[in-house]
């Protein structure tokens, strides 16, 4: 599978949800978002409805992604087991992560945290992100993973991810496009 997975919950934050698809589409990233509630249409924390490309269940299995974004907010993203089991084994295959505001707490839940791993959170999740070396910088990069701090960083961590996935050119063309300096 070669598309950029980006998963929502009911109560996921809109603006990073929407920057990071907004960016990487503008990169011209193959982006699906995923519904985890079995429903397509998903409220957002401020009641946006965003109206998801696919469920869940319509994955499918075995498949990894180019790579998988989990916007913030407080979800239930981190209680869902076959996301958990997609983000363990698409961290086996060193493939990339991007989690944004709190839900570093997802990747809490899924365990793959060593204890060395540097990540950053929204202020008050930190005990939700065992395995991690929280450094509260507002983007966090660490091998194959990439953490957010919170809202106002949406744009920068939506450009570190699409600086992963297609190259530095490519964010700064799009950057540019923005009035953003990389």
């Amino acid at each position: 599978m070669n598309n950029i997975l980006v998963f929502l919950a009911e109560g996921f934050e809109e603006v990073e949800a929407l920057a990071i698809v907004d960016v990487l589409r503008r990169g011209n990233q193959p982006v699906t978002t995923v519904s985890i509630t079995g429903s397509l249409a998903v409220k957002g924390s401020h009641d946006v409805t965003i109206q998801a490309d696919m469920l869940l269940e319509e994955l499918q299995s075995g498949a990894l992604p180019k790579a998988i974004a989990l916007p913030g907010g407080l979800t239930k993203l981190n209680e869902c087991e076959p996301l958990l089991e997609l983000i363990r084994r698409q961290h086996e295959a060193g493939g990339t992560i991007a989690a944004i505001c709190a839900s570093p707490r997802v990747l809490g839940a899924a365990g793959i945290g060593d204890g060395k791993m540097r990540a950053t959170c929204y202020p008050g999740c930190e005990e939700q992100v065992p395995g991690f070396v929280l450094t509260g910088a507002d983007v966090e990069v660490c091998g194959h993973i990439i953490t957010g701090r919170g809202p106002a960083l949406a744009l920068p961590f939506a450009f570190r991810l699409l600086e992963e996935v297609a190259g530095r050119k490519t964010a700064e063309q799009v950057a540019a496009g923005f009035l953003y300096s990389l």
